[in-house]
This record gives structure tokens, sequence and C-alpha cells, in this order.
């Protein structure tokens, strides 16, 4: 007995088929929908240690947009992350006793070259996404 036999004994393809072909689709649709879209959940967004005693006002750069933004979370960047050059250190930041408001201008590293770990977590640029896994889950550790 060959293929072509087979199949005329056992059926060819009718509803039965369809059904299954539509269901093995719409569930692999789905699956790839989830599986891509870690591209945008799961993204590693661009971060730097956290002051504790100025946490308040870099809240307050959220509100702003575009350039303002960014504008505003890289000065606080700049006050207190040690960097060689353009790179910021990602986990450490001047080990200063640091003012309880954040002014521009102020560079702790004129205060001292020592750095510490990051003890009050971490700030995340936000230009790009508001909310990722990795943010949301780092910030509750």
């Amino acid at each position: 007995m060959n293929y072509d036999e087979l199949l005329t004994v056992i059926g060819e393809f009718g509803r039965y088929q369809m059904l299954i072909y539509a269901l093995v689709c719409i569930a692999s649709m789905i699956s790839s929908i989830i599986t891509f879209s870690q591209v945008f959940t799961i993204a590693n967004v661009d971060h730097w240690c956290a002051v504790g005693e100025w946490s308040d006002q870099i809240d307050d750069c959220l509100p702003a947009s575009g350039d303002n933004y960014l504008d505003c979370i890289h000065n606080y960047r700049d006050a207190s992350i040690p960097s060689k050059g353009e790179i910021y250190d990602k986990c450490q930041r001047f080990n200063v006793s640091y003012q309880d408001t954040w002014s521009l201008g102020y560079f702790a590293g004129e205060f001292t070259n020592t750095t510490e770990t990051c003890v009050d977590g971490w700030v995340y640029d936000h230009s790009q996404y508001r909310s990722t896994v990795v943010t949301e889950f780092s910030s509750r550790l």
C-alpha cells in the first residue's frame, strides 16, 4: 500500500484537520506575541547609583520631557557618579556626605576620590521606557 492509497483509506484533509490546523496557528500566534514582547518589557535601561538625599528631586525630573528630562537626570548623574570620560560607573558613587538638596554645579568628586557601592538603590533613565521588568524588579530588591 503506497501513501496515496493510505490517504484514501484514512480520509483526506477535511473539517477536523482544518480545525486542528486553525487551533495550532492561533496558539503559535499567541506564543510569538508573548515571546517578542520581551524586546520591550525586558529592556535594560541606562542606570546609576541613587543618592537618597536627592530622591525627591530626581522624581521631579519625570514630568519633564525630551531634552529637559535628559538634562535634569544627567546633571544629577554628573554630580554624584564617577566617570571615565563619557562612561559613568553603574555600581559606584562618590563616598561623601551629600547635601540635602542638589544644586546645579555641585560635584561630589571635588570632595573625595573614594567611592562606595549603591546603598540607596538606582536611578533609571526613563526617557525611552517608563517602566520595564528590569526597573520594576530591581527597585524591590
